[in-house]
């Protein structure tokens, strides 16, 4: 998930994760205490020590 830069379509967003995977530089985002306030947010519902309790390797997360 990012937040910026904002793109219009989708080749596009592709295009900068596909650099990324490649390349692993994420000189191309923005930094945003947004997406981290999130984040933490999110884990402080459901703490990552237990993602993969009780779920198969192979089985999307709910």
């Amino acid at each position: 998930m990012w937040k910026a830069p904002l793109v219009d379509d989708a080749d596009a967003a592709r295009a900068l994760l596909d650099d990324f995977y490649e390349t692993g530089d994420d000189s191309a985002f923005e930094a945003s205490p947004d997406v981290a306030r999130f984040y933490d947010e999110i884990v402080a519902l459901d703490p990552v020590d237990d993602w993969d309790e009780g779920r198969d390797e192979d089985e999307t997360p709910t």
